[in-house]
Formats: C-alpha cells, sequence, structure tokens
C-alpha cells in the first residue's frame, strides 16, 4: 500500500493542521490528529487494517491484518489483544 506524501498530506489539510497530537476527552488516551492523522486513519481503513469499533463511533479496531502489516511494515509487536 503506497504511502501518503507529505506535501499530498498537507495539500489535503485545508484548515486542519498538518500534525497534531492530541489527548481524547473520553477515554483519556493519546492519539495521532491532523491531517496527518486523517490520512493515516484513511489508508489503513481501506487497507482493512482497523475497522469501525460500532456504527457511528470514532474509534477503531485493529483488525488480524492490520497486526500482520504493522509487524511486517513498521515492526511494531505485541500489539495482539
Amino acid at each position: 500500500m503506497p504511502v501518503p506524501s507529505p506535501s499530498s498530506v498537507g495539500k489535503r489539510a485545508g484548515r486542519r493542521p498538518l500534525l497534531k497530537f492530541c489527548l481524547d476527552w473520553s477515554e483519556q488516551r493519546h492519539h495521532l490528529a491532523g491531517a496527518l492523522g486523517a490520512a493515516v486513519a484513511t489508508r489503513f481503513l481501506d487497507a482493512g487494517w482497523v475497522t469501525p469499533r460500532a456504527q457511528a463511533h470514532r474509534a477503531l479496531r485493529l483488525t488480524a491484518s492490520g497486526v500482520q502489516a504493522l509487524e511486517t511494515h513498521l515492526g511494531v509487536t505485541d500489539l495482539a489483544a
């Protein structure tokens, strides 16, 4: 899956900042926000690496293929819940 270039993410950002670290008020967990966070979320959803936790809910669930992809492409381990 191609990774979006920084210039393509910035062009689509509009009023949204490119990168913003954000503390979710409901779950008190940090997450990536801004245009970069939206681009990553879109790519992960399109690839089937994450799925929505519930209908009309912003939270995402990492799929088995997402676990494998993150291990393969980014070397992230210990994600199996």
